[in-house]
C-alpha cells in the first residue's frame, strides 16, 4: 500500500477538513487564493502562528477535489510527486494542499515536477520565507507566492470583537474621514499589542 493511502494520512486529511469547517472567519488571502484559477502553484509564506495552517484547512473544507497533507507527518524520504500522482489518479484529487513544504528535503523539486507533468495543482505553506522565495525564483512562473503576516489591527477587531470597520489610510485620518466606531475601537489597541 502506498504511503499516501495509509489510514493515518486519510484520518489526518479528514481531521483537517473538520478543523477548517470550525473556523468560519477567513483572512482576506483566503478569497484571493480560492478565486485564483491559474495553473501555477501557490505558496503562502509567513511566520509561525500567522494562520497558514488554518488557511489551508479552510481551503480543504471549501474547495472540491482537494487533499490536505502536513509535510511534517510524512517520512523524510517521501516522494511528493508520487503522492500527488497517486492522489490525482486514484482519488481524482485536483488540488493538493501541502502544509510546511520545507519539511520535505526535495519538496521544491517535487513541486516543479508536479506543476510540469501532473494535472494536480499545489497550494503550499512554508514558514521558512527565505527558502520559499529563493525556490520560487528557481521555479520561475510556476509559483505565485503570497505573504501572510500576523493580524493587522483591523483583522484583530474583526476576528476577536466582530467589528468589521473600513480601513483608514493616512489621508482619511488627516482629512477627518473616519467614524465614531474607529475611535471606540482605538481602546482595543493595547489588547492588540499585547498579543492580538
Amino acid at each position: 500500500m502506498s504511503q499516501l493511502l495509509t489510514p493515518q494520512l486519510l484520518r489526518l486529511h479528514e481531521a483537517a477538513v473538520e478543523d477548517g469547517r470550525r473556523h468560519l472567519l477567513r483572512r482576506s488571502l483566503f478569497g484571493q487564493i480560492a478565486a485564483d484559477s491559474g495553473r501555477h502553484a501557490i505558496g503562502v509564506a509567513g511566520p509561525r502562528g500567522a494562520g497558514k495552517t488554518i488557511l489551508l484547512r479552510q481551503l480543504a473544507a471549501t474547495l472540491d477535489d482537494t487533499f490536505y497533507l502536513s509535510a511534517d507527518t510524512l517520512e523524510p524520504d517521501a516522494d511528493l510527486f508520487e503522492i500527488a500522482e497517486s492522489l490525482g489518479s486514484g482519488m481524482r484529487v485536483r488540488t493538493l494542499l501541502v502544509d510546511e513544504l520545507h519539511f520535505l528535503p526535495n519538496g521544491f523539486a517535487a513541486l516543479k515536477k508536479i506543476t510540469d507533468f501532473l494535472p494536480v495543482r499545489v497550494i503550499f505553506t512554508s514558514s521558512v520565507a527565505l527558502a520559499l522565495k529563493e525556490s520560487a525564483h528557481d521555479l520561475s512562473r510556476r509559483v505565485a507566492v503570497h505573504d501572510l503576516d500576523y493580524f493587522s489591527f483591523a483583522e484583530f477587531l474583526k476576528f476577536r470583537h466582530g467589528r468589521d470597520l473600513p480601513l483608514l489610510g493616512l489621508g482619511d485620518i488627516l482629512g477627518g474621514r473616519w467614524a465614531a466606531a474607529h475611535l471606540l475601537s482605538g481602546s482595543r489597541f493595547g489588547e492588540y499589542l499585547g498579543g492580538g
